[in-house]
């Protein structure tokens, strides 16, 4: 088995606009497995499949790459600038949705690291496309620590970012000075409790525990089918995701009052960015057509929603601010 010192390699990791987040090996996260075994037998994966896997299967990262030794977590500051104030006839829309997809901008990126690194042994690159536990891993490379908003924090950054890994064949020696912290022991939300108590829907109902079904991000994006009454009241004036429990987080006090550093790969989040902070409700369910609403969300995250969800989530926006009825919302 090769093995390399950090030195070696980290020029190399610094020249993508990407934040090394920290680097751990590749076994199981056994603790992680357990946890999420427990948090689908609760039912609150909701109607996500894709998280109702074998937790066996997320859990280990040489379930994608036999011959893994080493996981680099690596973040994209996706900007935490304050949103603007909600408007009647529009709808919210979740800072990571203000400009392209970031599936495109990480894969970008992702390749160029890879074929760098591919000097050193095999590489591959995942970007929230594949069953892992991203933020468990982020979390024990010590860089990060799971908040009990349930979301992987750096301090000093804060939570406004996409998390992505390369799994190497190869070893990576790490100083002596970095040797890592049991993750467990790193519980940094302290007795802060505001995610919890600004939740308006009790989504998170213990700390460090999420239950979808009560979620507006999983409402607004994965629930496929007519609202609930409840439902449509709970997302407010979400149309699409939702940033509350991040925007009350201290961590990201200082994260939204800073500008996000300049770098060529990080100008794809200026794109549309107007566009795609609020929807305007009328546009979006004036959209008649399939091929009409990929066109005007080419490259968007927003895409995910369909056409479908995304106009039942304006007409539930159009009930909450009082420009429709209750009927309007299923």
């Amino acid at each position: 088995m090769q093995a390399y010192h950090l030195q070696e390699i980290a020029e190399i990791l610094y020249t993508c606009g990407l934040k090394v987040v920290g680097i751990t090996d590749a076994s199981e996260l056994e603790q992680d497995r357990h946890a999420l075994a427990q948090w689908q037998a609760q039912g609150f994966a909701a109607g996500m499949e894709y998280m109702k896997r074998d937790p066996a299967l997320l859990a280990d990262p040489r379930a994608l790459l036999p011959q893994a030794q080493t996981v680099i977590s690596l973040a994209l500051d996706y900007g935490a600038e304050p949103a603007p104030p909600p408007r009647p006839g529009y709808g919210r829309v979740a800072r990571y949705a203000w400009g392209r997809d970031y599936h495109l901008v990480f894969k970008e990126a992702l390749a160029l690291l890879g074929e760098k690194l591919a000097q050193f042994g095999t590489v591959r690159f995942f970007a929230d496309a594949v069953p892992l536990l991203e933020r468990a891993l982020a979390a024990r490379t010590t860089g990060a620590f799971i908040g009990k908003n349930t979301l992987a924090i750096v301090p000093k950054v804060g939570s406004f970012f996409f998390l992505a890994e390369l799994l190497c064949d190869f070893k990576i020696i790490l100083p002596t000075e970095s040797a890592p912290i049991v993750p467990r022991q790193m519980k940094a939300c302290g007795s802060c409790t505001q995610c919890l108590r600004q939740c308006p829907t009790g989504a998170l109902v213990d700390p460090y525990l999420l239950d979808a079904r009560r979620c507006i991000s999983y409402l607004t994006i994965e629930h496929r089918g007519a609202f609930t009454e409840q439902q449509a009241a709970w997302i407010g004036d979400w149309i699409f995701g939702c940033d509350i429990c991040q925007d009350v987080c201290p961590y990201n006090f200082v994260p939204l009052r800073k500008k996000r550093p300049a770098h060529a790969l990080l100008q794809w989040l200026d794109t549309n960015r107007p566009r795609f902070q609020q929807l305007c409700l009328e546009e979006v369910l004036s959209i008649k057509t399939n091929r009409e609403f990929e066109s005007y969300f080419e490259g968007s995250p927003i895409l995910r929603a369909r056409r479908a969800g995304l106009q039942r989530n304006a007409r539930a926006v159009m009930m909450n601010q009082g420009l429709a009825d209750s009927s309007a919302a299923q």
